[in-house]
């Protein structure tokens, strides 16, 4: 009776992280259609967004964790803060500005690189790799190289068109490696769903107070469809996607959660060639399974326990 209860709780499980992965696929999707077509300004749809996906998370809290959400002490909060700030703040503010310039592609596949960072940066703070995660490391970034262009049939190409767009979703990738790192015990004492609506509700009200202090070209959206989605980016990606991580997280082991989040730079690439006419060359889908195969490395590299205790955690 046991194995059958587990097994239809892995089943659930299975359902909600694939949802996850997907909804995280067209993440990059919506974005990079409102950036490409000068909809909004970054900073403006950040603000939207996370008001929005807050609002929506407290309504989800209040039916599923009523017990948790609002037991939250304000140092707690205030250290949810300048970590969101650095986490989905900064990291979505290059996601969304390096998508002005860069494809959603390019884009899923540079922050499938984040475990990497993740693994890298805990090398500062006393981790040890693994020999495989080395080469995972290393495999994964050749890979990244090659699937955004910059390594093509003719060499070394520093010039691509879409470098500096690349460059800003590395530094996005950097800032939730660093936000990964130091949120680690404050999450696992809350809670996902509890630390995530606190710092999508704080982050929303620092970007606010950043819009009057920094200057900035401010395009508020105008048009039906843009707004569709925004609200699907609000909705789905936002709060659903994060609602649906933490109920595959209470069922699945982390080892298999980390596989099926493989599948959302696969769904970015599907949805770009079907939505945004984008297409991949020889070369790159090499470079991208290299990515992947390489991620997978960093991921499984090490012993069994590490990898039941650290999810691949994407942002999105």
């Amino acid at each position: 009776m046991e194995t059958r209860q587990q097994n239809i709780n892995t089943r659930i499980g299975l359902f909600w992280a694939i949802l996850n992965a997907f909804l995280w696929g067209t993440t990059f999707i919506c974005s990079r259609y409102l950036m490409k077509n000068h909809c909004v300004d970054p900073l403006s749809i950040c603000i939207i967004r996370f008001s929005g996906g807050a609002a929506i998370l407290f309504l989800l809290g209040t039916v599923f964790y009523r017990d948790r959400i609002f037991k939250v002490s304000l140092k707690d909060v205030l250290q949810l803060s300048w970590l969101g700030a650095l986490g989905l703040g900064a990291m979505n503010l290059l996601i969304f500005t390096g998508q002005q310039r860069t494809t959603a592609i390019n884009a899923a596949l540079i922050i499938e690189l984040s475990p990497v960072m993740i693994l890298l940066l805990g090398l500062g703070f006393g981790e040890k790799l693994h020999r495989l995660q080395y080469i995972g490391a290393v495999f994964g970034f050749i890979g990244c190289l090659m699937a955004i262009g910059v390594i093509s049939e003719k060499g070394f190409a520093i010039k691509s068109d879409h470098i500096h767009g690349d460059l800003l979703l590395l530094l996005a990738a950097v800032c939730w490696a660093f936000y990964v790192i130091f949120s680690k015990k404050i999450t696992d004492r809350l809670g996902a769903f509890v630390a995530i609506s606190w710092i999508m509700l704080t982050v929303a009200i620092e970007l606010f107070i950043l819009r009057f202090i920094i200057p900035h070209k401010c395009i508020m959206p105008n048009r039906t469809d843009t707004w569709m989605i925004i609200i699907y980016l609000i909705i789905f990606p936002t709060a659903v996607a994060y609602f649906a991580w933490s109920e595959a997280t209470a069922r699945l082991k982390l080892s298999l959660l980390n596989i099926t989040q493989y599948l959302t730079p696969v769904f970015t690439i599907i949805l770009a060639w079907m939505l945004l006419g984008e297409s991949m060359s020889l070369i790159s889908i090499i470079g991208a399974c290299m990515v992947l195969g390489g991620v997978a490395l960093t991921a499984s590299g090490g012993d069994k326990e590490t990898a039941d205790k650290h999810p691949m955690y994407r942002p999105h």
